[in-house]
């Protein structure tokens, strides 16, 4: 008389094999999953920069000059009566203007931010690898 099912070796084997698989399966999402975080992460860096480029340049474009000495990493500007500063301190990029203050980042969202003067009523800002030139009014 024949026995039905299986003997203890061939489910040994087939439990093996499932495993087998199931951990390449894992291993693969556990891979697209970091390189899906780092996309993401690039991207949002990418977007904070845009947006800080973006509202850096609409304050120096309805600026009339500088409001002090503005340095590298510090940017002061005369809007009307108001004064607006821009710097970059504790790894976050701090906006001051009618005597309060913000910070617009979070600590590590950019590297470095850094302002260049090429001319007269021109700024040229650098936030990682954007860059950007706006020209104050006249």
């Amino acid at each position: 008389m024949r026995r039905q099912g299986f003997t203890l070796i061939e489910l040994l084997v087939s439990l093996s094999l499932f495993s087998i698989l199931l951990v390449a399966i894992f291993y693969s999402f556990s891979i697209e999953l970091n390189f899906w975080k780092k996309v993401t992460a690039s991207v949002e860096k990418s977007q904070i920069s845009n947006m800080l480029l973006s509202r850096i340049s609409r304050d120096i474009q309805r600026a009339s000059g500088f409001a002090t000495l503005s340095s590298d990493n510090f940017l002061s500007l005369a809007c009307g009566s108001e004064t607006v500063e821009y710097s970059f301190v504790y790894d976050k990029v701090k906006r001051k203007a009618g005597g309060l203050s913000a910070y617009l980042t979070m600590p590590g969202d950019i590297e470095n931010l850094q302002f260049e003067y090429p001319g007269d009523k021109i700024v040229e800002i650098k936030i990682g690898s954007c860059r950007a030139r706006a020209a104050m009014r006249n």
